[in-house]
């Protein structure tokens, strides 16, 4: 038997080891847990609280004279859990052709893994396993750690990732627990009863912890508090699933010190396929297609050749952790078996790259994935399923398995007709009216075959509008569209024209995070799990390094700076040499941290700046690793969740047509309009064009009734339908000409309307793609400004810890409904490539206050400084709770002299570079600090072409033919510093339509006329360049206007109409947007 036959034969005992290590840690999900670790608990030196004595290995004690264990968990969870079924699968004989069993030494029952987990060393290889690689997640940060931010019981916390608490509510936890018994009996059970069946039961055991263990921590003190009780137990229980299957698949056991593991990457571009999109239900079959592909994959490489489980995805794939068996041998195990899969599921359109790390024991190696991925796209080498479709082509005696010829379409006959047993081709339309004039079908005629406008791969007659795939696809969205199926909401809408505003505009928005050097570990250089503040022995970093660089230096005695730093983590039988190996080198394979030669002072330089950072940073751990995707995750469901639901972001500003009354028009604007005729016979399933009242309306009929698929708030249809379904009734009898989209020529036909009413409510936004990094999703164009403002405002609030590490990009690609929804897919992609791989922007602290809640930050450009051109400024909320010691933090540029002056001084280092890290707190005027930079950028699409416009330089500026525009991207911040603030000086009630077109035209021959003066001499062309400005403002623009105006605004709007900003605003809200001024009302 060989590895890959034993992984297969053992996949009951893989994946019951995998749920009972998911319960390592069940025993934390209490009150009990947090009172036990708490501040108090720890003051009162355990005598606070009988809790104090609570312990969470030991939840299956029966008599403890320390703590009743006895009602923790029901008995019955305790019985089920004990089952002798489970038993015999724990303690299974896994044999070898030549040796011994590999886990020879039986456990008394699963319940030893919860309970021994974190005894002393045992001859029980599954516990000594799963204590292994529960200290390889937790170990070092537990250790060192020690009792540094123990929390109060009366306001414990949970973080994200970037420091953003939440309070958890202890007394939740109990309900918890007992919810999660009570649901994780009736599995087991299950499970004891069918025990083939653990591969269903395994899917709801995982979303029932999953649901249950996020409302606790797996460490309660603050400066550990981001890692969910969740996110260790699905890490601790991954990399525990790996190495057995690794050890079953040797026929060995393998020494603990030397397990490592491996990253598989399935990859393919999520983001190629949409990109296909010519109508909203290709974005939403599209979409399916990739979920369906991923829980493929997924279904094969956890449950069915159980090896890994999945640690992250995004557009460019999934990824699982995996067992180190050589890289050769593991890809030989699973590529055939998932290149089949995701072909035959993709019918072709599909063929992923399978991509495999080197072997760590860590996973920081999986950005290293991610880098390539793009690359890694066109490496294929199967061959699709489409390419038979193409060789039917050739023939006209065709097969198709699915599709037979019971009859001939012509005579109707299925006996003596020549056509009779004809097989039509694959790629036919199943209700294709012309086949039995086609050579397919017995016909004479050859119609063309070409290529699938979408897929762009499987064939279809010029006679389909596209292939068959495609087709079916897209009607099984609709499907899950219609008002009856749609209990879920998981498509608000997949109509374009529903989306659109008023003036039928919409806009791709997509949303984007750096993550890559988060993942990688680069920059948790940044925040911190203890601070040298914690120290009593040194002042500061410089005395804390020259302390532990004599000790590695050394080498021998007892390391007191050691023991006092590393706490726990150090064991005292290590030499610092060894410590140094353990600890830095093995769990750090992207640093460069191996020292061969200890007497070279600059090599015990380095190991005494690395071992710091490792032992003041926060550790990337697999847990950490996932809690840092999943918060960024999360932010976007969040973001998602609130714009699907919330209307409010979708009625704010009036309508351009007209001032009416908002909440009147909002009433129609979400409704969609139901028409019953007395005869239907005749009419298909699809979308028509009605004419009703000479109003032209697109509708879906769904057999039985037409539903209105567009926006009915616009001025065409002002007027023609009430808000209330009573008042339609009037229309009940009224003739409507109805014809099928796309007919040429027009086809109209008569119908009598037999009812009339409103049926279901939509919000007008389409997910597109949702991921850790990216966000992409279709609104109203005139809902935008709302919406970015929304999402930076949740950002400042959620990610302003970690200020200028984390960078928010945002691009918008504004298009008529009418514009090929291919050319706004794609250009939104240009926009998201530019702002890949951002560098950092230096920035200095200005009008600085230490009193003041803000930082105020400016770019530092010297051009600007001598030019007086417009300043780029940005504002951040001062971090002043708790978490700031750990995550508010700068890197600052200056002299290492310099920056040792600072109180809260750390040397770290980011892309193998030095740097200086201080905390927000020692901030002071003038200061350089480097901050990666958020963008904002936009684009209206007037034409398809004008997408492959959109590009950028090296330094992320977009490169622009016209030199009326002002530099774009911008700053995030300034949307509302810059832009809503210009705006909002134009709209008020002395400013109109017409002077502000007069100004825009006088500032557009002002630039013109000056284009060429200014490498003459700068100074003078901007000094007389802004008087001109100024002069144009008043003038054209009325001096009753500017006299309105405060002088921040008046300097505000001259700096802006210099640099040429002006000209994007105007476009922005009053091209684009379409919003007037105020003084327009009073015309």
């Amino acid at each position: 038997m060989n590895g890959q036959e034993r992984i297969k034969e053992n996949a009951d005992f893989i994946l019951l080891s995998e749920i009972y290590s998911l319960l390592h840690d069940l025993g934390k999900l209490s009150k009990e847990f947090i009172v036990e670790q708490s501040k108090e608990c720890f003051d009162s030196k355990k005598n606070y609280s009988i809790y104090c004595k609570f312990k969470h290995y030991n939840i299956f004690s029966e008599n403890n004279d320390k703590f009743d264990y006895s009602e923790f968990l029901s008995s019955s969870f305790k019985e089920i859990i004990s089952k002798e079924v489970f038993k015999d699968i724990i303690n299974k004989n896994i044999r070898t052709n030549t040796i011994k069993p590999i886990f020879s030494e039986k456990l008394a029952g699963p319940k030893e893994i919860i309970s021994e987990h974190h005894g002393k060393k045992t001859d029980k290889r599954l516990i000594e396993l799963l204590k292994n690689i529960d200290r390889l997640d937790s170990g070092v940060d537990k250790g060192i750690l020690q009792n540094i931010g123990k929390q109060s019981i009366e306001c414990t916390k949970i973080s994200t990732s970037f420091g953003h608490e939440k309070k958890i509510n202890i007394e939740d936890l109990k309900p918890s627990r007992e919810n999660l018994c009570n649901e994780l009996s009736t599995y087991l059970e299950e499970i004891s009863e069918k025990p083939d069946n653990i591969v269903m039961q395994r899917k709801k055991i995982i979303e029932l912890l999953k649901k249950e263990f996020l409302k606790a921590l797996g460490d309660t003190r603050r400066s550990g508090n981001d890692v969910t009780l969740w996110d260790h137990s699905y890490s601790v229980a991954s990399l525990y699933k790996s190495a057995i299957a690794n050890m079953i698949h040797n026929g060995e056991w393998t020494n603990l010190k030397d397990l490592k593991w491996v990253i598989i990457g399935v990859q393919y571009d999520k983001l190629g396929l949409v990109e296909k999109a010519h109508k909203l239900v290709d974005i939403v079959a599209y979409r399916k297609l990739t979920e369906d592909i991923d829980q493929e994959i997924k279904t094969y490489i956890e449950e069915e050749f159980p090896i890994g489980n999945e640690i992250y995805r995004d557009e460019s794939g999934i990824y699982f952790v995996g067992p180190d068996i050589g890289r050769d041998s593991l890809e030989k195990l699973i590529k055939e078996e998932i290149l089949c899969r995701v072909n035959k599921k993709s019918d072709g359109e599909v063929i992923p790259y399978i991509s495999i790390s080197e072997s760590s024991r860590s996973l920081v190696l999986l950005t290293n994935l991610l880098t390539e991925a793009r690359g890694n796209f066109q490496l294929h080498e199967e061959v699709p399923e489409w390419k038979e479709k193409w060789d039917q082509v050739l023939t006209i005696d065709v097969q198709d398995a699915q599709v037979s010829k019971s009859s001939c379409d012509v005579c109707k006959s299925n006996d003596q007709c020549i056509n009779n047993g004809r097989i039509k081709r694959s790629f036919c339309k199943n209700t294709c009216t012309r086949y039995h004039e086609c050579i397919a079908g017995g016909g004479n005629k050859e119609y063309q075959v070409d290529i699938c406008p979408v897929c762009k791969v499987h064939p279809k007659c010029e006679h389909q509008e596209v292939c068959k795939c495609c087709l079916n696809r897209g009607e099984s969205r609709i499907k899950d569209w219609l008002p009856n199926n749609f209990s879920d909401k998981k498509y608000p809408t997949i109509w374009i024209n529903e989306i659109a505003d008023s003036n039928g505009k919409v806009a791709i928005v997509t949303g984007r995070f750096n993550l890559s050097k988060w993942l990688n570990g680069e920059l948790l250089n940044t925040v911190f799990s203890q601070t040298t503040q914690n120290l009593e022995s040194y002042d500061n970093w410089n005395s804390l390094s020259d302390c532990l660089r004599q000790e590695l230096k050394i080498n021998k005695g007892k390391p007191k700076c050691l023991e006092e730093i590393a706490g726990e983590s150090y064991q005292r039988e290590m030499n610092s040499h060894q410590f140094y190996e353990n600890l830095v080198v093995d769990r750090n394979p992207l640093w460069d941290a191996k020292i061969n030669n200890w007497k070279d002072g600059s090599s015990c330089e380095k190991a005494t700046e690395r071992l710091l950072l490792t032992i003041f940073r926060k550790h990337p751990s697999p847990s950490r690793l996932r809690r840092i995707w999943t918060s960024t995750e999360t932010f976007w469901k969040e973001t998602s969740d609130f714009l699907k639901n919330n209307e409010n972001y979708y009625i704010y500003i009036p309508t351009a047509h007209d001032y009416k009354d908002i909440e009147t028009s909002s009433k129609i604007r979400f409704k969609r309009l139901n028409i019953t005729l007395k005869d239907t016979k005749g009419l298909l399933r699809g979308t028509y064009v009605a004419k009703f009242k000479k109003l032209s309306i697109v509708m879906y009929f769904d057999g039985e009734k037409f539903i209105t698929t567009q926006n009915l708030d616009i001025p065409e249809l002002k007027g023609l339908f009430d808000d209330t379904t009573d008042k339609l009734k009037k229309y009940i009898g009224d003739e409507i000409e109805i014809e099928l989209e796309g007919t040429k020529p027009d086809k109209f036909e008569r119908y009598i309307i037999n009812d009339v009413f409103y049926g279901s409510y939509y919000n007008p936004f389409l997910e597109v793609l949702l991921s850790p990094v990216t966000f992409q999703f279709i609104v109203p164009a005139n809902s935008v400004p709302k919406i970015i403002s929304e999402i930076h405002a949740k950002y400042s609030l959620e990610m302003g810890n970690v200020a200028g590490r984390l960078p928010l990009n945002l691009g918008v690609v504004f298009f008529d409904s009418k514009t090929a929804l291919y050319a706004a897919v794609n250009a939104s992609r240009r926009m998201l490539n530019g702002f890949e791989d951002v560098e950092f922007m230096d920035f200095s602290v200005s009008n600085f206050s230490k009193d003041s809640p803000i930082v105020n930050l400016e770019v530092d450009n010297l051009e600007v400084d001598n030019q007086g051109i417009r300043k780029k400024e940005i504002q951040l909320n001062k971090c002043l709770d708790e978490q700031a010691k750990y995550y508010f933090n700068f890197l600052l540029k200056t002299s290492e002299d310099k920056a040792q002056k600072k109180k809260s001084f750390f040397k770290t280092f980011i892309e193998n570079e030095k740097e200086f890290l201080i905390n927000g707190s020692d901030l002071d005027q003038g200061d350089c600090v480097k901050l990666y930079p958020n963008y904002f950028d936009f684009e209206f699409l007037d034409t398809t072409a004008r997408r492959l416009e959109i590009s950028y330089d090296s330094d992320h500026k977009r490169i622009d033919k016209s030199s009326l525009k002002g530099s774009k991207p911008y700053l995030l911040e300034e949307f509302s510093s810059v832009f809503e603030k210009v705006w909002n000086l134009f709209n008020t009630q002395y400013m109109t339509t017409s002077q502000l077109k007069n100004i825009q035209e006088n500032l557009v021959k002002l630039h013109m006329d000056w284009k060429d003066c200014k490498e003459k001499n700068k100074t003078e062309y901007y000094e007389t360049l802004e008087k001109q400005i100024e002069n144009i403002l008043i003038n054209v623009g009325t001096r009753k206007w500017w006299n309105s105006l405060d002088k921040e605004g008046k300097e505000l709007l001259k700096k802006v109409c210099l640099d040429k900003t002006i000209f994007d605003i105007l476009e922005f809200y009053n091209s684009i947007l379409k919003l007037k001024p105020n003084g327009d009302k009073n015309e």
